[in-house]
């Protein structure tokens, strides 16, 4: 959301056609949605919203010097019709010569297959589609056409379900839709009625489809929109789908500072990310205050999988349970969180099931990143030291400093093998790297993901937890190798 964004709720209905098109561009100024002369991906479905929008977008397309591209995702659940819709989207796109990128999936097996709900499983196709299109065409905006009566229902499903405070935001008017910002999902319809947003496509005369699936209650939100809003209209409060939309758009802007800080807490635990988990510190986690350990939580799960179905109020209360006793839970999206008092991780089964096999060279000096091992890893030779006691002190999770006189070639990095053994600074004797674990409570769930640090077979360093006595610096060492070590996150360029 734009820094100087306001609250003001969804536009009234306009009296004209140039009073409908003021509001949206007023939106889209509100929000910052378009900045001028870059790309804009148009999802198009073919049906009234969508429609609207393209439109409008094409009015106001040299007022902000923009072009345009339409992408149309077919979810293969309606047969004939959905291969209808898709041809309707082609020929719209050809009548006003816009780029057109289509694709197909079959959704309802794809929601099986991943114990997905059908609408969850048709979402996170949907986006993923639309943000490849983006990429592909060099789109740096996503336009979608939500509404404000798909907002009031949103928070209205949303209550019924039990949602945390960012739940409770609604749909955001705009967002990034990647980690690096490069591409951004704007929303211009966000404060338009449909029934407005009709009256327009109809005086406009643009011809739309019409998907008969809106009009069966078998989904939980056209029993939303068709059951339960009408009855909350005629008994309780005709305008309660301006009120839900009005209370979302309050909501969102406090929101907007809480999640900039809650990507700042969620760097600080953040301690490992690969593709479908993420590793966590859960003891600075559990430290938090409750609510922002709930939004710390729910964007881990989000680093673990992007666009996850939405958490609700019992997952909640069940993670903070766990923050405070440890243990497993099961997650939407076939994910499942498991933490002791030490650490925890957000990932779904299959992503921990995989074993790391082989071994990554190391040079006593240089920069080196193992992709099998997903570490990067740097290394420098101090030739002459004057106070071991001060490289001491400098030492942490990621950073250690060895005695040089005991190191040896070949250095390597690998995970734990059976009969592993070390020397663990602090203790007396050696210890089965199993047993280390164990004692550790270092969750089995990412010991084959721990990378050990060796010399000439030997384990010098279980890296981010414990040094071998036997190449500690002592007082009277002269030289030392410094190890520093990092877990870049996916699609970063060590």
């Amino acid at each position: 959301m734009a820094k100087n964004a306001r609250s003001s709720g969804p536009h009234r209905s306009p009296k004209n056609m140039r009073e409908f098109l003021k509001n949206i561009e007023h939106t889209i100024n509100r929000h910052e949605m378009l900045s001028g002369g870059e790309m804009v991906l148009v999802a198009f479905s073919g049906g009234p919203d969508s429609v609207c929008l393209l439109d409008v977008l094409q009015k106001l397309q040299k007022k902000y010097s923009i072009r345009l591209g339409v992408a149309h995702f077919n979810h293969r659940l309606r047969g004939e019709a959905s291969e209808k819709d898709a041809e309707f989207a082609e020929q719209v796109a050809g009548r006003n010569k816009l780029m057109f990128i289509s694709s197909s999936a079959d959704v309802a097996a794809y929601a099986k297959e991943n114990k997905l709900t059908v609408e969850d499983a048709g979402r996170k196709l949907r986006y993923e589609f639309f943000f490849r299109s983006s990429l592909s065409i060099g789109a740096t905006k996503i336009a979608l056409g939500h509404t404000a009566d798909d907002q009031a229902e949103t928070i209205l499903m949303r209550l019924i379900r039990g949602a945390g405070p960012e739940g409770l935001a609604g749909i955001p008017p705009a967002r990034t839709a990647d980690e690096r910002g490069n591409v951004r999902i704007i929303r211009p319809l966000i404060y338009t009625w449909r029934n407005d947003l009709i009256q327009y496509v109809q005086k406009q005369k643009l011809e739309y489809r019409t998907d008969v699936s809106n009009e069966e209650p078998e989904y939980f939100r056209n029993k939303v929109r068709l059951e339960l809003l009408p009855l909350l209209m005629r008994e309780y409060n005709a305008q309660i789908k301006r009120r839900l939309a009005a209370t979302a758009s309050a909501l969102s802007i406090e929101n907007d500072f809480l999640s900039s800080e809650t990507r700042l807490l969620a760097g600080e635990v953040l301690l490992e990310r690969k593709r479908e988990w993420v590793l966590f510190d859960a003891k600075m986690l559990s430290r938090f205050h409750p609510a922002l350990r709930a939004r710390v939580f729910a964007h881990l799960v989000k680093l673990a999988r992007p666009a996850p179905p939405m958490l609700e109020a019992f997952h909640y209360a069940a993670a903070d349970a766990l923050f405070l006793a440890g243990g497993r839970m099961n997650l939407p999206g076939d994910m499942f969180l498991e933490l002791n008092e030490e650490v925890g991780v957000v990932a779904s089964p299959k992503a921990l099931s995989a074993p790391i096999k082989g071994s990554f060279p190391i040079r006593l000096s240089g920069r080196q990143y193992s992709k099998e091992l997903n570490i990067l890893v740097k290394t420098s030779v101090l030739p002459k030291i004057s106070s071991p006691a001060r490289l001491i002190r400098q030492c942490s999770r990621t950073r250690q400093y060895f005695d040089l006189k005991a190191v040896r070639a070949p250095l390597e990095i690998r995970v734990k093998k059976p009969g592993d053994i070390f020397w663990p600074l602090g203790m007396d004797g050696s210890k089965k790297l199993k047993d280390f674990f164990i004692d550790r409570k270092i969750p089995r769930f990412i010991r084959n993901q721990i990378p050990l640090l060796l010399s000439e077979g030997r384990i010098m360093w279980v890296m981010g937890y414990a040094i071998d006595k036997r190449f500690k610096l002592k007082p009277n060492s002269k030289s030392a190798l410094r190890v520093d070590y990092e877990k870049p996150a996916p699609g970063t360029v060590p």
